[in-house]
């Protein structure tokens, strides 16, 4: 069995509330404002690739990159995200009924924008059984297992962006198995140091906001980058930055175990919200992303205490 890292379990419990800010957009339907919603949603980039990063080194050993004796606890959260996904596609089929649903879409991303996470993530898991599988008994150099994730991620992500015209399929395992694999890594690797993660976090910042900000004024594309070159070394720097941290973790902590429920609903609920906030202006932005997260949560407590329900929020 992995130990558990409780910052872990703080930076997920930040993560999930970068998750809300980003999908409530403050500021960025306001005209004057909307430069700043920009830079708040492309600072907030680094949580999703740490959702994928913490479950890399909490389902990895700390003995081999490839341990074969992992596949059984892979296996398990395979088949518990797998009904997950399942029930909630199901869920938001009713939630937010379309005319018409295509199956690849549904394979890929689910019945609501955000659930494609949830496929990504099973996706991931049953890339590294198999390469649990197949390089158990073989010497791999983790540089190089990472540098052909980050190729192929880079090659990927920078050609279906600039000349597929961001394809919808961007956000597939191509993309996000990379910060699944570097979670993995760092759980059997010398992590970096505080100095090294902040400075990975402010280079990669940089060129997060340089690539959206340049996209946006001279390209006509849109502000708001899901992953790039800049998110990863953001991403890898708060990874390592929490790492690093060795003293006790706040009490507050603990809601990161509960990070999955909250995502899993917090959609519905801005969808909800929404039909009473009307104007946008500062103070109902700020107060949508209050509400959104207060209700999210206190929505994912309730299903928690319920038997047969709290399979919904991954209890």
């Amino acid at each position: 069995m992995t130990s558990r890292n409780s910052w872990l379990d703080f930076l997920k419990f930040i993560s999930i509330i970068c998750v809300i800010i980003i999908h409530v957009g403050p500021f960025y339907q306001i005209d004057n404002l909307k430069p700043i919603g920009v830079i708040i949603n492309n600072i907030m980039r680094f949580a999703v690739p740490c959702f994928f990063m913490c479950t890399g080194y909490f389902l990895n050993s700390s003995v081999d990159l490839f341990d074969e004796k992992d596949n059984q606890r892979i296996m398990r959260n395979v088949r518990k995200l797998f009904l997950i996904y399942i029930l909630w596609c199901a869920i938001y089929i009713l939630l937010m009924p379309k005319d018409h649903y295509f199956i690849l879409n549904v394979m890929l991303f689910g019945t609501a924008p955000h659930l494609w996470f949830l496929s990504a993530l099973i996706q991931c898991l049953l890339i590294k059984y198999f390469l649990n599988i197949f390089l158990n008994k073989c010497s791999v150099s983790k540089g190089i297992v990472f540098s052909i994730s980050l190729l192929c991620f880079l090659v990927f992500y920078y050609y279906c962006k600039y000349y597929f015209n961001d394809a919808p399929y961007i956000k597939t395992i191509v993309c996000v198995f990379v910060f699944y694999i570097y979670g993995a890594i760092t759980r059997t690797s010398a992590i970096l140091s505080k100095e090294r993660s902040l400075i990975l976090i402010v280079i990669g910042l940089i060129l997060q906001l340089a690539e959206a900000i340049s996209a946006w004024k001279y390209l006509s594309m849109s502000p708001t980058i899901d992953f790039n070159f800049g998110t990863l070394l953001f991403s890898i720097g708060m990874f390592n930055l929490f790492l690093a941290i060795n003293k006790k973790s706040p009490s507050v902590a603990n809601l990161g175990k509960d990070s999955l429920g909250v995502y899993l609903i917090h959609y519905f609920i801005i969808i909800c919200i929404n039909d009473f906030i009307i104007n946008h202006n500062m103070q109902n932005d700020i107060l949508k992303i209050l509400c959104v997260f207060g209700l999210s949560y206190a929505f994912t407590i309730i299903v928690k205490k319920i038997s047969y329900l709290k399979i919904l929020v991954g209890a």
